[in-house]
């Protein structure tokens, strides 16, 4: 392995750091399923809202959230918390790894995750990704 290869290569510690946001991340994401399930009475029917009526930006009802529908990819994002969580109904290859990512620099610019923890992964995306592949590996070893 090279040098420039090496210096991109997870440690334990970056590792460790990604588990922390991926756990966060799926947290984040079932509290959204939860919450546009029992307020837009889904019944359990995620897919609906893939219906045209759906689609684009909407008021979560008796909530400080807003949801947007784009095909099968969802955000959820909550106006007092400066939070968001963006998933896909029927994920596809990578989008798992482009969400988390997405989550992380949401969390780090709403001042929600130590900066000095996981500013280096933004500068260093090789870094990043070999984190996350090794936490995939981990969790969805598919």
């Amino acid at each position: 392995m090279s040098a420039l290869q090496n210096s991109h290569s997870a440690t334990d510690a970056d590792v460790e750091a990604v588990v922390r946001v991926y756990v966060r991340y799926h947290k984040a994401r079932r509290k959204a399923e939860r919450l546009l399930d029992e307020h837009l009475k889904l019944h359990g029917r995620s897919s609906s809202l893939r219906e045209p009526e759906r689609q684009g930006e909407h008021i979560v009802p008796n909530s400080s959230c807003i949801y947007r529908a784009d095909g099968g990819t969802i955000e959820v994002r909550d106006t007092e918390s400066r939070t968001r969580v963006r998933y896909e109904l029927s994920p596809q290859p990578g989008s798992i790894r482009r969400h988390v990512a997405l989550f992380l620099a949401d969390e780090l610019k709403a001042g929600l995750l130590p900066e000095d923890a996981y500013r280096p992964f933004l500068e260093d995306p090789e870094r990043w990704d070999s984190a996350v592949d090794k936490v995939i590996d981990i969790f969805d070893p598919s």
